[in-house]
């Protein structure tokens, strides 16, 4: 795999835009026409995507919903401030003693 694709496959934020083309720049991500610029090289979105896949990168549709459900259960579990709480099980006390002593 083009080690270029292999960065932009862990490093680039979602195709969320009319753009076609795909390039690591000098300070990160670059998004162009191929129309525009024509001698460019670059990747295009499915490039993108196979390398996220064989990467192991890319869900299918059935684990992102599992993901939600687990999303929405833990927001659940978070108090007012934003902050995780867990609902600790009381302490167990002390079994009691029976008054002896171990002699020395």
């Amino acid at each position: 795999m083009n080690e270029n694709l292999r960065w932009l496959a862990i490093n680039a934020p979602d195709w969320d835009n009319n753009l076609d083309r795909i390039a690591r720049g000098s300070v990160g991500v670059d998004w162009f026409s191929s129309e525009r610029f024509p001698g460019r090289i670059g990747f295009s979105r499915e490039e993108l995507l196979q390398a996220r896949r064989d990467l192991g990168l890319v869900t299918t549709e059935g684990e992102e919903e599992a993901f939600d459900v687990v999303e929405q259960k833990q927001a659940r579990y978070q108090d007012t401030s934003g902050e995780d709480w867990i609902d600790e099980a009381p302490a167990r006390s002390r079994p009691k003693s029976s008054g002896a002593l171990c002699g020395f």
